[in-house]
């Protein structure tokens, strides 16, 4: 069961997608790599290989 605070970020993304006419394919692909990496939800970036770099250590990303 998704938690209310998840629900509400993905109806918030969700707008936000819709009001800048986001692609849905994209929007979709997204959503799907939040759901599958947790460092993706979390906000952190992925460097050119795709991975998670934090302070020099790299984490290979869930996601792909």
């Amino acid at each position: 069961m998704m938690s209310s605070y998840r629900s509400k970020g993905f109806l918030a993304r969700l707008i936000v997608a819709a009001a800048i006419g986001q692609d849905k394919d994209t929007f979709v692909s997204q959503e799907l790599r939040l759901l599958s990496c947790n460092w993706c939800a979390e906000g952190f970036p992925t460097n050119s290989d795709g991975d998670h770099e934090l302070l020099g250590v790299v984490i290979p990303c869930d996601a792909a």
